[in-house]
């Protein structure tokens, strides 16, 4: 298993519940593909101890958006709503 930090390039909201990060991760970026898994932690308190499991929606390999992964999401808890409230430059 991987761990790694990434940081939030963007944040785009979609309709009434779904949204979309965009997440700078080289380590990660390189290695996974749309589909597969990420494990996201959830704040950095110790409310959300479990990491929550994200599909890979898209991934940029190459040009100015290298080494990005995109996630998308509704808001089911306090996991995702956290997410939520993510902007540019966030870590993850």
């Amino acid at each position: 298993m991987l761990i790694s930090k990434g940081e939030v390039l963007s944040h785009k909201k979609y309709g009434e519940h779904y949204h979309s990060l965009t997440i700078v991760a080289p380590d990660i970026g390189a290695k996974v593909r749309p589909g597969q898994f990420v494990n996201i932690r959830c704040g950095e308190d110790r409310s959300h101890i479990l990491r929550r499991p994200f599909s890979v929606y898209r991934v940029h390999k190459r040009g100015g958006w290298a080494s990005t992964l995109e996630i998308v999401f509704d808001i089911r808890g306090p996991g995702t709503s956290f997410l939520s409230q993510l902007r540019g430059h966030s870590i993850v």
